[in-house]
C-alpha cells in the first residue's frame, strides 16, 4: 500500500481517468498491468512513512 496526496495522484492519472475537481475522479478499473504501471509511477511518492509518524504521535 502507498499514499500519496491528492495534488500527486491528480498530476499521475492513467488516460481512462476522468478528474472532475480537486477531489473527485471517475476511474474505472485498470487492467492489472496498467494498475502495475501506476503504482510503478507513484512509489517515488509515497507518504507512509509520513502518515505512520503521526498515527503513532497521535497515540501519545
Amino acid at each position: 500500500m502507498i499514499f500519496v496526496t491528492n495534488d500527486v495522484l491528480n498530476q499521475h492519472l492513467p488516460a481512462e481517468w476522468q478528474l472532475i475537481d480537486e477531489y473527485t475522479i471517475v476511474a474505472p478499473p485498470l487492467g492489472r498491468e496498467k494498475y502495475l504501471n501506476l503504482v510503478q509511477k507513484l512509489i517515488p511518492f509515497d507518504q507512509k512513512g509520513q502518515f505512520e509518524y503521526h498515527q503513532l504521535m497521535a497515540q501519545k
